[in-house]
């Protein structure tokens, strides 16, 4: 099992960064080529990370503001969940257990990075 610790995806940037130092300086441009772009696709996994945050900061707690700003994905999601189906049935009366409903959101929000 790995350490469990805060995410730091600025260290694994500058080592792919230095590894591309390395191989400009070496003169292997194919390398160097592969290093950028491995240094944005990390960038972008890390604005991904931070919408997602944001995402699941802006609803947490707040199951009606889900369902009214995200109606069409719960609509999509409702056969295979049942917190889905749940939120969508019982809106806008909605009254459930919030600490379930952030789990599931937070479950929701990260689910790529639970499968």
């Amino acid at each position: 099992m790995s350490e469990i610790k805060p995410l730091n995806l600025g260290d694994i940037v500058r080592k792919w960064e230095l590894e591309r130092e390395v191989a400009e300086k070496d003169g292997d441009n194919g390398y160097a080529t592969i290093c950028s772009f491995v240094i944005k696709d990390l960038k972008d996994i890390k604005r991904r990370i931070k919408s997602a945050c944001e995402f699941y900061q802006r609803y947490e707690g707040k199951p009606k503001l889900l369902v009214k700003e995200h109606y069409h994905l719960l609509k999509e999601m409702e056969d295979d969940d049942i917190w889905a189906f749940t939120l969508l049935l019982t809106a806008p009366d909605l009254e459930i257990k919030i600490n379930e409903y952030n789990k599931w959101l937070f479950k929701l929000v990260f689910r790529d990075v639970f499968l």
